[in-house]
């Protein structure tokens, strides 16, 4: 997650310094009349732009589904007994997991996990 995040800044770095490389020599010359961003110049934000709304809506897309509120029934192998508990789907381990009021729960051998989405 920290790696996509990272990837993308560097990614809009080389991008806003492209722009300013290339825009460099334009200041050089005073006898040209400024009419606005060059066409490459808005490709480059747009660009810029689509990546960083992107990447907002990846992490909020990953943290709202890590924080979503999933059910877990515990099965007892031998005895049968059904035990019911509210985890966040980011608590889930393989053999374990902490419930929504902090309770840690560690499965034996013959237990079963259930997970059921809300």
């Amino acid at each position: 997650m920290i790696r996509q995040l990272l990837l993308t800044a560097l990614v809009i770095v080389i991008v806003v310094l492209i722009v300013r490389w290339r825009r460099a020599p334009a200041r050089q010359a005073p006898s040209a009349p400024r009419r606005g961003p060059s066409p490459q110049a808005i490709a480059g934000w747009a660009l810029l732009g689509i990546m960083v709304i992107g990447a907002t809506v990846t992490f909020y897309l990953q943290w709202s589904e890590a924080h979503e509120v999933v059910t877990i029934e515990v099965v007892d192998g031998r005895s049968g007994e059904r035990t019911t508990y509210q985890v966040y789907r980011k608590e889930v381990g393989d053999r374990s997991f902490r419930t929504v009021d902090g309770r840690e729960v560690s499965l034996g051998q013959s237990d079963r996990m259930v997970l059921t989405d809300r």
